[in-house]
This record gives structure tokens, sequence and C-alpha cells, in this order.
């Protein structure tokens, strides 16, 4: 720190309101110097913290260096600092860094082989501690570090940030963040600091004032309105999340008032998908809540591989599965306990969402390099494959999950299933729409199956509905009771289609990929091409030569069947999908 940062009358708030954290690579220095030389009255109650990738040997003279372009004191993080307001800090070499109430704590870097990710650690921190009041910022660099990170900042409620990459030395980090499809602003270095601070200056963590003359219960109905119009039913979440999600895109948007908000959904359909990007986020990652995990092998699993063996898969349903995480946890802890047992069972996995982007991604399975640590080296060996910077589920896995779109409050539920995961997701939803979901699961769910939520849930089902197995891991049975069909829909039973699980004959002691599954309904029908697509018409698996019916049009890669119709045949297969479905 220089000496006229020494004698800086910038505020010194203990805890600072707004954190911007900046994540670069080592070579950002030039992309950090813009950034700070163009911010000009700079709010006083925000601090930003500088995390950048250093080589374990390395020294570093950024503090030093940043201090010529910033009036803000600038400092190098010291283990238990208590963050400022109105100070830059650094992150120092040889160390990854994480912020508890306001407090900064290093832990050493971890060691090669492992790739480490410290923007991805401090961006996730900086989320759980400052929830919408964080800001995550990816500048150049040559790895997908940030891009988890800014999913936990997105969740929380929190705003992101991407360099344009054709302006990055190293485009990498920073296209790996906007492919998330979680990026608020995607800019030059040097046009960041006034999006920023207006930002800053348009959100106060709930709806803008603007928005709310005269004081009185703010109707969000007709935002819901221009949400379902656009394909999105957001009828059950909480007042307060809908709320600060709707602020959160106003202020990106610079709109002061819901009116003027709301023709801007009806104008957009891109803002209407971000809206419902923002309120569909959420925070997950494999194995999460270890000890739950283990409960659950322990409790459920041993009682479900003991029973006397059956031709019937074990079926296990995941709503709310997000990019994927919880789905495959599942898939790779049923593979170990199976062949722990020596057990002939197999087991199908149908996980659901109504975020299409998170499908696509799940489906893909391909996770940053953060993903190591909680899956472990034995797993992380086992069940992945290296893939570019990070790593992809192999395909055997992927084979065993099958990826659909639900809205779990307003369509039809699965049924017949033996195992529940519903994690992390109820917490959104408002008691009255709790409390109807899990009258779906107990429709859903055999009798005296299971039901698995997450420690953070606060509402518990009904207890002539369920019986607690757990109550620390919050595990449930349902009762034997009959369950009446659940109505009400916007659709009926009959009419809505979507993935179901493959009939049981179709299921043999393993569990069979999209390969067999086609060849198995084909049966003696010896076509030389076809094409298995799910409801929303994404191709999952294609056996035999198309080219005859279908191309990748040019632009950005489709997996949808009817952009990849050649000339003559879209109309003609769209009617026959209809009928199909």
């Amino acid at each position: 720190m220089n000496d006229s940062n020494k004698t800086s009358t910038a505020p010194e708030l203990v805890v600072a309101p707004r954190i911007v954290a900046i994540g670069a690579s080592a070579g950002g220095l030039h992309a950090l110097s813009l950034f700070f030389k163009a911010a000009s009255e700079i709010p006083s109650d925000i601090a930003f913290v500088i995390v950048v990738h250093l080589a374990p040997g390395s020294e570093s003279h950024l503090p030093g260096l940043l201090a010529k372009d910033t009036h803000l004191p600038v400092s190098a993080i010291e283990d238990g600092a208590m963050l400022r307001a109105g100070h830059v800090y650094v992150i120092p070499p040889k160390v990854s860094v994480v912020i508890n109430q306001g407090t900064f704590r290093l832990r050493a870097a971890v060691d090669r082989p492992a790739i480490p990710m410290p923007i991805d650690a401090f961006f996730t921190s900086l989320a759980a501690d400052r929830h919408d009041r964080a800001i995550g910022i990816v500048l150049t660099g040559a790895n997908a570090d940030g891009s988890a990170g800014l999913r936990a900042i997105k969740a929380e409620g929190g705003m992101a940030m991407a360099q344009t990459p054709e302006t990055a030395e190293h485009s990498t980090m920073p296209s790996h963040a906007i492919a998330t499809g979680l990026v608020d602003y995607v800019l030059p270095v040097e046009d960041m600091p006034a999006a920023l601070f207006d930002y800053i200056r348009r959100s106060t963590g709930g709806m803008p004032q603007a928005a709310i003359d005269p004081p009185q219960p703010v109707d969000l109905e007709p935002v819901l309105r221009a949400l379902a119009a656009a394909g999105s039913d957001f009828r059950g979440y909480k007042r307060g999340t809908l709320q600060r999600r709707i602020a959160r895109r106003m202020a990106v948007n610079r709109v002061d008032s819901l009116h003027a908000y709301c023709d801007v959904l009806k104008a957009s359909v891109q803002e209407a998908q971000a809206l419902s990007l923002d309120m569909m986020i959420g925070v997950t990652e494999f194995f999460r809540d270890p000890d739950a995990w283990t409960a659950l092998s322990e409790r459920v699993l041993t009682a479900l591989l003991e029973e006397p063996e059956s031709e019937q898969p074990i079926r296990v349903w995941v709503p709310g599965c997000a990019t994927g995480e919880e789905a495959y946890s599942m898939a790779m802890l049923l593979t170990e306990e199976i062949e722990k047992r020596q057990a002939a069972r197999s087991f199908m996995i149908l996980a659901s969402d109504v975020n299409r982007v998170a499908l696509a991604h799940a489906r893909q399975g391909v996770y940053s390099a953060s993903v190591a640590s909680p899956v472990g080296e034995a797993r992380l060996d086992r069940f992945f494959q290296t893939h570019n910077d990070g790593f992809q589920i192999r395909q055997e896995l992927r084979e065993t999950v099958l990826f659909t779109p639900q809205n779990l409050i307003a369509d039809p539920p699965f049924s017949r299933v033996d195992l529940i995961s519903c994690r992390n997701l109820l917490i959104y939803l408002e008691p009255e729409a709790q409390q109807r979901v899990f009258e779906l699961f107990h429709f859903a769910l055999n009798p005296k199956r299971y039901l698995f939520l997450g420690r953070s849930e606060s509402t518990d089902p009904d207890s002539t509905q369920f019986q607690e197995v757990s109550r620390a891991w919050r595990i449930y049975q349902r009762s034997p009771i009959v369950a009446a069909a659940p109505t009400g829909y916007r659709f009926s039973a009959r009419t809505a289609r979507r993935e179901e699980f493959p009939p049981a004959s179709r299921v043999g002691v393993r569990s069979k990929g999209y390969a067999e599954l086609v060849n198995a309904t084909l049966l003696e029908e010896h076509h030389a091409a076809s094409v298995l697509i799910n409801s929303a018409h994404q191709v999952l698996y294609v056996s035999g030569s198309t080219d005859e019916y279908l191309m990748q049009p040019a632009g950005e890669p489709t997996g949808n069947i009817l952009d990849m119709a050649r000339e003559g045949l879209r109309l003609k297969l769209r009617i026959v999908l209809r009928r199909a479905i």
C-alpha cells in the first residue's frame, strides 16, 4: 500500500453492504488497471476483492501496482482481517481465500495435479456471506474458474459480469462464464464500472422504491402473467423471492417502475427468459452434505437392496435437478451399493426441472474442474473423463439418467417411484404450495417408499402421509394408505406427455442406455435410420444414417429435430410428432 493510501479518508464500515469480487488470471493486470482507471466516483459503501491465479512460488506485486490506478487503499488479504468498505483487497500467493461473516480466512492452495479454483472458492463463499449484495466479475483467464462461483452468486440474487471475450487476452474464462447463461452484463473492461455503479444505485436489495408508490403490497400478478405467456409459471413461489429477483432484473434493465418492467417483459422474449432463469437458479453440487448421503445409503438404499430380488428396477425421481449434480450423485451411489452387494438389481433415474437451459447442461454432463473436490479421487477416476479444462460424466453413467422438463407445482407428477430426492427446492415455495407438493410426492411414491429432503427445508410433510426415518437428515417413508390422484393441473394427466420411466420389460439386469431402448422399441422393425427424441423435440439418440433427413443448420449447434429437419420435411414432421404425442 503506498503512503498516500495510508492516509485515505475512505469510509471504514466494518461490513460492506456490497462486495465486488473480480476474478482474473495472473496476466490480468492490464484488465484490472483499465477497470480501476475507469472507476471514477466509486460509491463509498462497497469494497473490492481481487482474486487472481498466482503460481505457488511467485511473489505478488499487484497491491502496489493497482494502488497507482485508484484512490482507494489497496492491500494484500490477511487471515482474520475484517473487510471494510472503501478498500481494495488482493489475494496473496500460495493461498485460497474465503469470507465468513465479513472476515477473511486464508487456506493453503491445493497442490498439483489438482486444478486450483481460487475464484470459484471465493465467489461461492461470498454468495453465502453477502447473498443478494454479492457481485462477481470474471475477466481474462485460461480456464473455467469463476463459472461455478457465478452460479452461487446468482442463486443468492447477486449480480454477474463478464469481460467481452474478444477484448480479453485469454478468452476462455469469460467465455465459460457467459456460456452458463447467468451473466447479466457482457462488456469491455473499461465500460464495466459505469454499468456496475448504475446497478448498485438502482438496486436496493428489494423492490425499488419507485415501484412501491404509494407504499402498499406490490401487485406481482402482471409480471407473473407475462412470464406465464412466455411459458414459465411461478405461482406458488415465495413472494419475497419473486420481489427480489424482479427488482434485480429491473436494476439490470435500468427500469424504475414495475409497470415499465412489464412492458419490457412483453416486448422481449429474451428478458422473460432471463427473469425465468433468475427465478430457477439453484445451488447444487455433487454429494452436497456428504453425511446426508451416508445416511441415505444406510437407512434407505440398504433397505431397498436387501429386499428379495425383483425384476423391477429401483425407480428414482429427482425433481428440481438443475444441472444434474444431484441426479448423477444418486446414480454413482446406487452403482456402488449394488456392486458392493453383488445384487442383481438395476435402477432408473428420472430427473426433472422447469429450466430447459439447465437440463441441456445436465444431459451433456460436463462440469468444471472444481467438481474434483466434492466427488473425490476414486469416483472421479471411475465415473468421469477429462473434457477440455474440466470433466464429463462417462457415457455409461449418463445413460442411467433421463432428464425431462417439468414444472413441479403445475404439471402432473410421475408415479410408482421408490425414492424421491428433492433437496433445497421447497424452501422457495409458499407453505400452501409446499403442502401440495407433499401430496404429489405421496401420490408418486409406492407404499413404504422414501422421500429425501434437504436440511434447509423448514416444513415437514403431513405425519399421516409420511413417517420419519431420520429427522436429522430429513428422510421420510411414505405411509401405506392409498393416495388419491392429484387434480387441478393446467394439463390433465392423460394429455400431458413428458419423459416417463421406460416399462420394466425393457430393463435388464443392468440399466440400459438409449441405444438399447431404441433397439427394444423397434424390435423386428429393421429401419435403416431412426431417431429417439423427448417431448421437447430434443434428439437423445440416433441410429443409422440420417443425413437424408436431418442436417445441422448454420449458427449455434441445435439438438431440436424440427430445426435439423431438411427442407420440405419440417411441417410433415411437426404433424407426425403432434399425433404421436
